[in-house]
């Protein structure tokens, strides 16, 4: 999304710039141009001076907001972040109150009576911790939550350096316009951060789209991974809704072609230490993360994958899914046709599930497709609109949690599917 809103806001400073130098060649002169080629000094006839003086103040809007617009987005990313983890906060003294206990909050009996019930006692009294550790440093804030969840929640995160440098980087912009102090230098030292020869205080900071593009994918990471752990540790009786969501991000992730994210979380799921409800849900995230290599073409790696799962005892659609990987199209072609017309996945998955990807391009598969379907196979527009949610080779409709669709655009919705599972108990 920033290269496009910057990619828009340069469009403006071209349009400014060409009506200004279309404005000088028709009614001004004495022009002077830097060795860019760009005009710096010119003089104009009178009755067009005002026209100028606008058309140089679109020019310095534009110019000023193209400059800003990347650090507005880091700024707005590590703010839906915080937002994220207030919720989260929340959550989870609503699934454990008896952690309000040891908070050391105190109210009188003047404060007491302003409030209609305990209830509502209780919620401002979680407001005050919120927004206490909302102000403390982000480090400080993954420190509490270990703490009370008795859980290491930064060991093997390899994104966590990069998630101290990205709000410290934020914290900079808001509060010293982006010029380096020693704040920001100690703080990235601490977390080990390799700090560039070049950076050092006094110098200033920026965003390229690129440097965007990796914080937006740490902090989609670092979402993902605290809501799974701290789901699987506060709601042990909802592994299904958690496998569900696991399952859905993944799949969500390799429709929008996200394959280095895609396989840091399918990492984190196949980690012993995250258990899954059942092994049919374990194995839906086995093939997302072999897609998610294959697409990197890591093709090694996805096989070693593979080779850990005894695949022929599995049901048709899981072998169809290796045989896919491997790349083993006539095998395929043989299970697309036990599948039939009438199994799963069907016309739509054929369709739209990235596993598909790279078969869909061979004859075999064309051929396959048109003898099963009785039809030709074509992409329309509307199968080619990403889906909402779900996964083709999962049962993708059950349960009752909404998915959180989690991406650089919209991580504020990170716990949906906590909430709903806890509500879901409660009932």
């Amino acid at each position: 999304m920033l290269p496009f809103v910057k990619s828009s806001a340069g469009d403006q400073i071209a349009r400014a710039s060409t009506d200004l130098v279309k404005l000088v060649d028709q009614h001004g002169g004495n022009k002077i141009l830097d060795e860019n080629n760009d005009l710096v000094e010119f003089s104009v006839k009178k009755e067009f001076a005002h026209r100028a003086k606008i058309i140089i103040g679109k020019l310095g809007d534009a110019t000023i907001f193209y400059q800003l617009l990347p650090r507005m987005a880091l700024v707005s990313l590590v703010s839906l972040y915080d937002a994220y983890l207030g919720r989260l906060v929340r959550l989870i003294y609503k699934l454990r109150p008896e952690m309000l206990s040891g908070s050391g909050r105190q109210l009188t009996f003047a404060q007491l009576t302003e409030f209609p019930s305990i209830e509502a006692a209780r919620d401002h009294v979680v407001e005050m911790e919120v927004e206490s550790l909302l102000r403390d440093s982000h480090t400080a804030q993954f420190e509490w939550l270990e703490a009370k969840l008795g859980l290491s929640l930064r060991k093997n995160l390899d994104a966590w350096p990069v998630f101290i440098e990205a709000t410290e980087r934020r914290n900079t912009f808001v509060h010293a316009d982006g010029i380096v102090g020693a704040q920001y230098l100690n703080v990235c030292r601490k977390a080990g951060i390799v700090i560039a020869a070049e950076c050092v205080s006094g110098s200033k900071l920026d965003v390229t789209p690129e440097y965007f593009s990796t914080a937006c994918d740490c902090f989609c990471e670092i979402v993902i991974k605290l809501s799974q752990v701290v789901w699987r540790k506060l709601l042990p009786g909802k592994l299904e809704e958690a496998d569900k969501a696991f399952i859905d991000i993944s799949f969500d992730l390799l429709v929008q072609a996200d394959y280095k994210l895609a396989e840091k979380i399918l990492s984190f799921a196949a980690d012993p230490a995250v258990k899954h409800v059942n092994k049919e849900n374990e194995l839906y995230l086995v093939v997302n993360h072999a897609i998610a290599l294959r697409a990197q073409e890591r093709i090694s790696d996805c096989n070693t994958l593979l080779d850990k799962i005894d695949w022929s005892a599995l049901s048709d659609k899981f072998r169809l899914a290796e045989y896919v990987l491997r790349g083993d199209y006539g095998s395929a072609v043989g299970v697309m046709e036990k599948i039939g017309s009438f199994g799963h996945p069907g016309k739509a998955e054929y369709k739209t599930w990235p596993l598909f990807n790279w078969f869909r391009e061979s004859a075999e598969f064309e051929l396959a497709y048109e003898r099963i379907f009785n039809e030709s196979f074509r992409l329309s527009l509307e199968t080619l609109e990403i889906p909402t949610q779900g996964n083709p080779i999962s049962p993708a409709t059950e349960g009752d949690c909404e998915s959180p669709h989690i991406s650089p655009s919209h991580i504020q919705t990170a716990t949906a599917d906590i909430g709903a599972a806890s509500e879901n108990e409660d009932r």
